[in-house]
């Protein structure tokens, strides 16, 4: 296959995967490859060939992508190389590393909606709470300067706990993208060694 063949299938292969910048940058990765390949004196073809199978150029292309994707907070990011990753896993030798990475990151989801109805069971309780003592306040028993300091304990709380909610979240974001790059360099090592052999 030449080099015209080659890039349209290399397209077709990462579309739908990463973004057009994110393929554009792989595509032209290969066409220096080509041009430096024919500086050399070989053909198109011979260079191609070397190159391997097409569906293996798209795995080492998959983990060198997610390997430079910074450490972003958008889930969307995240999500793109988790799917990515799994979809390279799917030949035979690497779907029990699709299988433990699939169960890592259902587990990891679980926990941070197990933290999350914590905490708002937490702000429900202290809502809850709080209700008699703001009676308390209305009814005239309570202190008026009590009162003031049972209310803002209260959106203390209900601020530290919105605080912490967000903070789970970055944290969940954060063991997300560092798991991905983990699986992405098992991964990768993987296919070296395939192609390799």
């Amino acid at each position: 296959m030449n080099k015209n063949e080659f890039v349209l299938k290399l397209k077709e292969a990462l579309k739908g995967k990463f973004s057009d910048s994110e393929i554009a940058e792989a595509v032209s990765y290969y066409e220096e490859l080509i041009l430096e390949g024919i500086d050399s004196g070989k053909t198109e073809e011979e260079i191609v060939s070397g190159f391997g199978e097409i569906n293996k150029i798209v795995a080492k292309i998959t983990t060198d992508i997610v390997d430079n994707r910074e450490n972003s907070k958008n889930i969307k990011g995240s999500w793109k190389s988790f799917v990515a990753i799994v979809a390279v896993c799917t030949s035979p030798v690497l779907i029990i590393l699709a299988i433990a990475f699939t169960a890592i990151v259902i587990g990891l989801f679980i926990g941070f909606i197990g933290m999350v109805i914590g905490i708002f069971s937490s702000m429900i309780v202290a809502l809850v709470a709080t209700v008699p003592l703001i009676i308390e306040l209305f009814s005239g028993t309570l202190g008026l300067g009590d009162g003031f300091i049972v209310i803002g304990i209260f959106i203390f709380a209900l601020s530290l706990l919105g605080a912490l909610v967000i903070w789970v979240y970055n944290l969940s974001v954060f063991l997300f993208n560092k798991i991905t790059k983990l699986f992405s360099k098992v991964i990768k090592k993987k296919v070296e060694v395939k192609t390799n052999a």
